[in-house]
């Protein structure tokens, strides 16, 4: 049975307006992962991608969500990680973007092979915009990458991550703030 390939991405995004107590408290509440479409599963599917977004526009209270559906691996292009199928289809080589740079997965461990049943989380931030003058925009994200077999597992993306990277830089660091204040 051809494996089921479950690609997830959480971004939450702030500037000024998101850093009030009251927003913190909020945007630190949202889930690391989200629930998937229920099953069962389109046939033919070979990879579900999912995007959900919150921002401080709307006080990180509603997400938007877009779910791709894929008949081929290669169509994955865009998602931070270019995915290939080993012959046997039986592992996936999960390789982050070289458009990620230092502030994803690219910077921290390159290749990973996934195998079914297993789970790998990478989580970043990175600073959009201008330190020196303009909002300075802050993007939380997570991506959750689970290898499955059908029908969809229950908590497929909740359990403990059999491979997790993180790399969360201080968002208050020195010599941000001290751009910013003079």
């Amino acid at each position: 049975m051809t494996p089921l390939l479950i690609f997830q991405r959480l971004s939450i995004e702030w500037g000024r307006e998101g850093r009030t107590a009251a927003l913190t408290a909020r945007r630190r509440e949202l889930p690391r992962q989200y629930p998937l479409p229920p099953s069962p599963l389109p046939a033919g599917m070979v990879a579900l991608a999912q995007n959900v977004e919150w921002t401080d526009a709307d006080g990180f209270t509603h997400a938007t969500e877009t779910v791709w559906p894929y008949t081929r691996l290669d169509g994955l292009g865009g998602t931070g990680l270019d995915v290939t199928a080993t012959p046997d289809a039986d592992t996936l080589e999960l390789l982050p973007a070289p458009h990620l740079g230092g502030f994803g997965p690219g910077g921290m461990g390159g290749r990973l092979r996934l195998r079914p049943g297993q789970l790998a989380r990478y989580e970043w931030n990175e600073r959009l915009g201008e330190a020196f003058g303009a909002e300075g925009r802050v993007r939380h994200t997570v991506v959750s990458v689970s290898l499955c077999r059908r029908p969809l597992p229950d908590g497929v993306l909740s359990k403990v991550p059999d491979f997790y990277v993180s790399h969360l830089i201080d968002l208050s660091d020195r010599r941000w703030r001290a751009g910013r204040a003079g």
